[in-house]
């Protein structure tokens, strides 16, 4: 069991899937060892499970070369439709391609945007559009999420938006326009804040939760209670055991065995789990817990002595093998992990305790064993969670065991008195988490820690678990403190380094000395009020546990440079703020011009120009950094008559890193400029498959006649550039190449 898993895992971190042929067949040569053969096969057979689904999924998305395509197509909406403002977000399944190209008549779902707000799309409904194709590419960060792998386990071969739509109608009776009409139900007869918990806990969707919800749900460690996962499914599949076995009293007074009736109560519990996933939406994290819950439930059906750790080992072979990307999914290494220490900690026997404490005991050791997870993870930990969670899981788990009485008079007969009684119990339950997170402020936020601090926190980690003294338990949760130990990877005096986020049609960067931080620009901002930073630069932020900039320079107003401030501030502080147009920052920001600032931070010196009497980008700032062995020059959106005018009045000098203005735009980068700051290495910030055409070729023909490499974010994801010999410039996606990701 163990080689087949590895075989799964091997594809996996593969950088290329065409490596596992080769792969194969260097191994396949050693099966004539007869001590071998049966190890080397359970690992081959993974390793094919994994390459085939692999390949399947790839077979189907969209290629580059069709990037930017308009083709017509016919299928039906998937999945709940996000509203947000002027836009309606949805998945289609697609039953046609008006199309002779292969590629785009094998896809299968893509996910759509529809900017209109009429008609209003539904859940189920049919549609017949012309729609605008991209592949699905993510923007490559580091500790960001992986947009690319989620769609491929999710079965999403593109995106794109509605350019027409032709036709529109409802659809016949699916599972689709159940949910829907389950969540529009909700929605007309619950509070806001009620029907957004209820469609969480019963549709598998959090889109209507706010921002101060998902800051709650993190800071007092109870995020797990708002998402249908193992515990959810689990619940609903013990309500229909119970269920069973009280129907099964009187068929025993008839005649019915005592067999039939045990199988009938493990049917029942299956048909319970199976109805709440489908109503959930049967997502990848929901398909998983169901996985774990038939293997756990299988055991009993055969009535064997088929132990929970047996149990737990098929039910991990199960999932991987229907979904070898649940190896790096953090919901199934939470999932396992937690029902690993449930097993561990019911078999550890020890004397018989009342309820209340063993559910304390419980929880705390839930606690220290997830500790690792918790902070590597998501770099937090919550010290107060088995406390908060000794009565928010009871409490949950009650609401959730309800819900099969509750539904059907909140979707059918909402009378008052349940209305007002769900409304009452959710916002009670919110209440509860506000007041301990006001009086406690309970998460601690810490930094990615060393892998030395993993290999003492497991150790001690075996010293709690394994059976000993108190005293030594105790004691070797001393060797779990460095996990929460500041990450020390820091430059030197007098060097510095800097991060080039790779956020699509804009720019952000983090510049890093031994001791300061000052941010360049925060990425590009959206119609509906959202930005790039919350999911490019912020999982950098808290990797490092930055919680205070030293500068902020904003190059100038465009939303493309600009569009992430409101999102820093909410984050981190910043002690002084700098910026190309002062005045056109928003009134909560005390912003002073750049014009003409020189400062030295930790021995590497900061030089900020600005051009006066310019438009919006021949105002931006212009920034150079200088450091022991390198130095950058990053200009905004300053146009060749602004480079031309700035080397005029002052002296700049040659630059090691340039980073290209405008994104690449021919109006930047100009011969006189190049030649001033003769840069070996021109830096790219742009989207990928953008509609200006950035970068300009005439601009990329300049740098080659310098001399000078190009380094693109659009292909490389983000750009680390450090301050030692040989300034290396080294990117994001390339150093993290997985099969999965889009070239």
């Amino acid at each position: 069991m163990i080689t087949y898993l590895l075989g799964l895992c091997a594809v996996v971190l593969l950088p290329r899937l065409e490596y596992l042929p080769l792969m194969v067949a260097t191994l396949c040569p050693l099966l004539v060892v007869a001590t071998w053969r049966r190890t080397l096969l359970l690992f081959l057979l993974g390793a094919s499970v994994s390459g085939v689904w692999g390949a399947w999924q790839l077979a189907h998305r969209l290629p580059n070369s069709l990037a930017r395509t308009d083709v017509e197509v016919v299928g039906q909406i998937d999945s709940l439709v996000e509203v947000q403002s002027h836009r309606q977000r949805f998945i289609l399944s697609v039953d046609e391609v008006n199309s002779t190209t292969g590629a785009l008549k094998k896809l299968r779902r893509i996910n759509l945007s529809f900017y209109a707000t009429e008609p209003l799309l539904k859940a189920g409904d049919r549609i017949q559009a012309r729609v605008r194709l991209f592949p699905v590419r993510g923007l490559s960060n580091p500790h960001a999420y992986d947009i690319e792998r989620a769609a491929l386990v999710d079965g999403l071969d593109a995106r794109g938006y509605i350019r027409q739509l032709i036709q529109h109608s409802p659809g016949g009776v699916s599972l689709a326009q159940v949910r829907q009409s389950m969540a529009d139900r909700l929605d007309g007869t619950l509070s806001s804040l009620a029907a957004g918990t209820l469609k969480a806990l019963v549709l598998g969707t959090r889109t209507d939760f706010e921002s101060w919800q998902w800051e709650l749900l993190a800071s007092t460690g109870t995020s797990h209670l708002m998402v249908v996962s193992g515990l959810h499914v689990a619940v609903l599949s013990a309500l229909g055991f119970l269920l069973a076995r009280l129907i099964a009293l009187p068929l025993g007074v008839l005649g019915v065995g005592a067999l039939s009736r045990r199988r009938v109560a493990i049917l029942l519990s299956l048909v319970f789990a199976v109805v709440y996933a489908a109503l959930a939406g049967m997502g990848v994290p929901v398909q998983r817990a169901l996985l774990m819950v038939a293997v756990f439930l299988g055991g009993e059906w055969m009535l064997q002595p088929v132990s929970g750790w047996t149990r737990w080992r098929w039910a991990l072979v199960a999932v991987l093998s229907w979904q070898p990307l649940a190896l790096l999914a953090p919901g199934a290494w939470l999932s396992f992990t937690a029902v690993a220490l449930l097993l561990w900690i019911g078999g550890s026997g020890g004397p018989r305790r009342e309820p209340w404490r063993l559910w304390g005991r419980v929880q705390v050791s839930l606690f220290v064993g997830m500790l690792p997870l918790s902070v590597g993870l998501f770099n937090r930990v919550v010290p107060l969670a088995p406390i908060i969670n000794l009565v928010a899981i009871p409490v949950v788990s009650l609401f959730v065991l309800s819900l099969p009485a509750l539904l059907p008079f909140l979707l059918l007969y909402p009378a008052d008195w349940v209305v007002m009684g769900v409304d009452w119990v959710v916002q009670s339950m919110w209440l509860g988490l506000q007041s301990v997170d006001r009086a406690w402020n309970p998460m601690i936020d810490v930094a990615s820690p060393v892998p030395l601090a993993f290999v003492l926190c497991l150790a001690g980690l075996m010293g709690w678990f394994l059976p000993g003294p108190s005293y030594w338990r105790w004691a070797a949760l001393a060797l779990i403190l460095p996990l929460l130990a500041a990450n020390s990877d820091r430059p030197e005096y007098h060097s510095f380094q800097a991060q080039v986020f790779d956020v699509g049609q804009g720019l952000a960067m983090l510049v890093e000395t031994e001791n300061n931080y000052l941010m360049y620009d925060t990425g590009p901002g959206y119609r509906n009020g959202g930005s790039a930073f919350s999911y490019t630069v912020a999982p950098t932020f808290d990797a490092k546990n930055l919680q205070r900039l030293d500068w902020l320079v904003i190059s100038h107003s465009d939303s493309d440079h600009a569009g992430g401030v409101s999102a820093l501030l909410k984050k981190v502080e910043t002690e002084q703020v700098l910026a190309g147009q002062p005045g056109r920052m928003t009134k909560t920001l005390s912003a002073q011009s750049c014009h003409d600032k020189h400062f030295v931070a930790d021995g590497v010196s900061f030089r900020l120009y600005r051009l006066t009497g310019q438009d919006d980008n021949g105002s931006s700032c212009v920034m150079v950094v200088r450091g022991k062995h390198c130095s950058l020059v990053v200009t905004g959106d300053l146009g060749r008559g602004g480079e031309r005018a700035l080397l005029t009045q002052y002296d700049i000098g040659p630059v090691t890193w340039m980073v290209a203005g405008h994104h690449g735009s021919n109006t930047s980068s100009g011969d006189t400029w190049l030649d001033a700051l003769e840069p070996s290495t021109v830096i790219v910030s742009r989207g990928r498959f953008n509609h200006f055409g950035h970068p300009h070729p005439e601009v990329l023909a300049r740098v080659k006649a310098q001399g000078a490499n190009v380094r693109d974010t659009a292909l490389e994801g983000a750009l680390r550039l450090s301050d030692r010999p040989g300034c290396p410039v080294a990117g994001y996606r390339a150093a993290h190449r997985r099969y999965w990701q889009v070239p």
